[in-house]
């Protein structure tokens, strides 16, 4: 099952096209897995060379026109759109979801990043912290071959260059495995 984008789109009063800001890929097209912990250079479980990191994902963002325009200037409305904010919200899935610890993980951080209208830009996001991978829920993976799915919904929320009081938001939701152990390559 691959990413649920969430778009959006303006309209405007006053004669200009807007843009729609959009998800276009995550990971590149490759699976969502968290693993607990990466063996290190031995490949061997539980030694000293072992070590957990934080996981990301690289969600490649688009901001293109609205009905085929791409006339519009960054002061105008909508020629570039600034993300100033990522919220990542936790969806355990399975018969115990509501009471998932997952869902103490709901975060949200700043970013400040601009996309021109009529470009892609590719975001680093850290979907699992360190000390969320240090948690007895998640530590308990390493040993087994038991895996936890969960989605994580991703909402970007940011504004036009020409109107920074009025804020918009889109995202996607990435189906997420989390499993044991990874050897380093």
């Amino acid at each position: 099952m691959g990413p649920a984008a969430l778009l959006f789109a303006g309209c405007s009063h006053d004669g200009f096209n807007r843009s729609v800001m959009e998800v276009v890929s995550v990971n590149a097209g490759a699976p969502v897995i968290v693993y607990q912990r990466d063996l290190g250079a031995d490949r061997t479980i539980n030694t000293a060379d072992d070590f957990i990191s934080a996981s990301s994902v690289t969600v490649t963002v688009a901001n293109r026109a609205n009905e085929g325009s791409l006339s519009a200037t960054e002061s105008e409305p909508f020629g570039a759109f600034i993300i100033d904010r990522v919220n990542i919200q936790w969806q355990p899935l399975g018969p115990d979801a509501a009471a998932d610890p997952l869902l103490a993980y709901d975060r949200s951080y700043e970013l400040n990043e601009i996309v021109r209208r009529g470009t892609q830009v590719n975001l680093s996001i850290v979907l699992v912290t360190d000390e969320m991978k240090s948690q007895p829920f998640l530590q308990d993976l390493v040993n087994t071959e038991d895996v936890l799915l969960a989605n994580a919904i991703l909402t970007f929320t940011g504004h036009d260059t020409a109107a920074s009081d009025t804020p918009y938001s889109f995202g996607v939701t990435i189906p997420v495995q989390f499993a044991g152990v990874a050897a380093s390559k």
